[in-house]
């Protein structure tokens, strides 16, 4: 299993040894169970959602530099973090949720796609009348798709 540096170091190598990938990059969130516990890592503008109850709250923070420097004049767009991008230095959240998972908690991962095209609200409501990924994707896509969307829904039973 590749460590999370050396995956940052290969999608730097390989825009290095093909011009047409120079600047390649991605953003990355993932979630998982090991152990007795949950964790997520994150790195990007990709996200976390948590919906409990009835209502939904974002677990990660985004890396667009947007958010990093507080300032609405920036594009959303503009990504002060990620995956390779012909950077050298990156950084990654990591985190252990032990204490903030319960039975029947939902998780949605996804891409700036989905979370660009649906407010929190929307997402929070269709998830609550069962909706699963491709629903998610459909609402996303009636509303514009301008960006590729990607999303899963984990539900803690």
């Amino acid at each position: 299993m590749k460590k999370i540096p050396e995956v940052h170091q290969q999608l730097n190598q390989v825009g290095n040894q093909n011009p047409t990938m120079k600047g390649m990059g991605c953003t990355f969130t993932g979630f998982w169970y090991y152990s007795g516990q949950f964790y997520f890592i994150h790195v990007g503008d990709s996200r976390l959602y948590r919906l409990r109850g009835k209502y939904i709250a974002q677990l990660t923070r985004d890396h667009s530099l947007q958010k990093m420097l507080n300032n609405a004049s920036i594009p959303a767009n503009h990504i002060g973090n990620c995956f390779g991008g012909g950077v050298s230095a990156f950084f990654y959240d990591f985190e252990n949720l032990h204490d903030r998972v319960l039975p029947e908690d939902t998780f949605l991962l996804c891409s700036d796609g989905l979370n660009g095209e649906l407010e929190d609200e929307v997402m929070e409501e269709l998830l609550l009348s069962g909706s699963a990924a491709g629903g998610l994707v459909a609402k996303a896509n009636e509303l514009g798709g301008r960006d590729n969307i990607s999303c899963l829904v984990v539900r803690v039973g």
